[in-house]
């Protein structure tokens, strides 16, 4: 075995062993840029439901999207309707969320899903990294933060 050979497979165990690290208990690895490389795609996350701020909208904590950051998630229709199997839209329930990263601007989000956002959402998370979806569930056991096409 060369020496080359042997440096690359180190390098790969070190890569493997530091991804293992990173990832969650359900096997989510954090994402390092908040969302940003994720932009206009459609992703699934699991996060832990930080509050519930309206019919439409709540934000995550601890999600593999945002990581420690929260995440705001504005549904396409109420909670209620969006809201798969057992899964429910409550302050410390985990949940898995599939829907597509956009970034925040208040009027073509209130156009576009004809609701009035919460003023305080609109100027915390103007022009940020959002999560608008269309179905939530209860996480799975082994999801993983998806991006079409990654």
């Amino acid at each position: 075995m060369s020496m080359r050979s042997s440096l690359y497979k180190l390098t790969m165990v070190g890569v493997l062993v530091s991804c293992a690290r990173a990832m969650d208990e359900y096997g989510g690895a954090p994402l390092a840029d908040n969302g940003e490389s994720y932009m206009n795609q459609r992703i699934t996350v699991v996060g832990e439901v930080d509050e519930v701020r309206g019919d439409h909208t709540f934000t995550l904590r601890n999600n593999d999207l945002t990581g420690d950051e929260r995440l705001l998630v504005i549904a396409t229709r109420p909670l209620y309707q969006v809201t798969m199997g057992n899964a429910m839209v409550f302050r410390g329930e985990r949940l898995q969320i599939y829907g597509m990263v956009r970034r925040l601007s208040v009027p073509d989000m209130e156009r576009a899903l004809g609701f009035n956002l919460d003023p305080d959402l609109a100027v915390r998370y103007d022009a940020r990294p959002i999560l608008v979806t269309a179905w939530i569930s209860p996480p799975r056991v082994r999801s993983v933060a998806t991006a079409a096409g990654h």
